[in-house]
């Protein structure tokens, strides 16, 4: 007679193992399981029940299929279909992603292929299933609400939301079938900022550190990214009567620019000069902002909040403000990028010429970086377009309103 054993499967020492379910404890064991032979080969199947007394009927009714099959001496029985747990469909959709190409031929960064390996952990873990057909809303409500916990910040969300979703869709399941749409994280369309000059002004003195005060003046006079700068080398600066800065990939090393395309950004004159001054006291080496062993820094979001902190520069209003860290959601390192191009507008240079600068596909996306006029810009500009007298006497004997 066909025996179909009952397991369970609980977490021992950080993995899961099959063990045999325990009769006496009926439930609160977890989900049950079926282990049976056929043809030679060991299968499983999950029962979908944590109750005791529903897995034993399962495991009766199975043996009951198994001993029909055998009384009509069926040779070929259709073997059931392995199913993929949603461990192994992880592993499948990170490998997939290890080999992905962007279409100019390089594979997505270290960094991408991270956030997707931890955040597929972190819901796996959050939603304790073992199939995808598993998955439903509230796993994933769950999700977003451990990110509120871990004090992520929306915009943190709707990115480590998104990385979810593709795991999903390539596990065959829509996120959008899961929730509605007025329950799914998106992005804010929120204004540019960018810094004032009193606050530059304040800030770059308040650096510890000259390279780190250069990198972040370059950052600001380039529109550079973040890691555009940490990788930027001196092999990439062009002297002359016109010195310029090009942006461009680096495969020796790995880098990619954000588009995967090169672009040439004029140096300003004192900027040049002090970029020469540093590589004379720094010969032999590549990267202009590396660390002691030329390598790319990675702390430079560290530094900027540090030095806004110290320089009394936050906000004391913000989330960021308010909570333990004391790190001010004003003072990031992209918002150099916002400041360039709205510095380089307002001193009249064409949108045209700007976008070329910061390497931007449409003049739409170079909008977005270009912060409105208010307070004291915003006066001026309205003194200049409307500073001029309309008096006007009004003639005897005619009614005025």
């Amino acid at each position: 007679m066909p025996r179909v054993r009952i397991y369970t499967r609980p977490t021992v020492n950080g993995q899961r193992k099959y063990v045999p379910a325990d009769p006496k404890r009926k439930n609160n064991q977890g989900t049950f399981y079926l282990r049976y032979t056929l043809h030679g080969k060991r299968f499983w199947e999950t029962t979908h029940t944590e109750t005791y007394t529903f897995a034993l009927a399962a495991a009766r009714h199975k043996e009951s299929t198994l001993l029909l099959h055998e009384a009509k001496a069926t040779p070929e029985l259709p073997r059931p279909k392995a199913r993929l747990t949603l461990e192994d469909q992880r592993d499948k959709f990170l490998e997939q992603k290890e080999l992905t190409k962007k279409p100019d031929g390089t594979r997505l960064d270290k960094e991408t292929l991270s956030a997707y390996r931890q955040e597929t952990a972190v819901f796996l873990s959050v939603s304790k299933k073992l199939y995808a057909d598993e998955i439903d809303g509230m796993d994933l409500r769950r999700y977003m609400a451990a990110l509120e916990e871990n004090g992520d910040a929306h915009r943190t969300i709707v990115n480590k939301y998104t990385s979810v979703g593709s795991f999903l869709k390539f596990c065959g399941i829509d996120h959008k079938d899961l929730l509605p749409k007025g329950e799914r994280p998106r992005a804010q369309d929120e204004d540019p900022e960018a810094y004032t000059l009193e606050e530059i002004l304040r800030f770059l003195p308040a650096v510890k550190r000259y390279r780190d005060r250069l990198y972040f003046e370059f950052l600001l006079k380039t529109g550079a990214r973040m890691k555009e700068g940490t990788h930027a080398r001196w092999t990439d600066l062009v002297g002359g009567n016109e010195p310029m800065f090009r942006i461009q990939n680096h495969p020796e090393t790995g880098f990619r620019t954000k588009t995967g395309k090169s672009r040439a950004v004029p140096l300003e004159k004192s900027l040049y000069e002090k970029l020469i001054m540093w590589k004379e006291q720094n010969p032999g080496t590549k990267l202009i902002f590396g660390t002691k062993g030329d390598k790319p820094d990675t702390h430079f979001l560290e530094v900027c909040k540090e030095t806004a902190r110290r320089a009394g520069l936050n906000c004391g209003e913000c989330e960021g403000c308010q909570g333990k860290a004391n790190e001010c959601g004003r003072w990031f390192v992209h918002k150099f990028r916002h400041t360039f191009g709205t510095w380089s507008v307002r001193a009249g240079v064409d949108l045209r010429t700007v976008q070329g600068w910061m390497g931007h596909y449409s003049i739409q996306q170079t909008e977005k970086y270009v912060e409105k006029g208010k307070g004291a810009y915003a006066q001026r500009g309205i003194n200049m377009a409307f500073g001029i007298d309309l008096s006007v006497e009004v003639p005897e004997g005619r009614a005025t309103v």
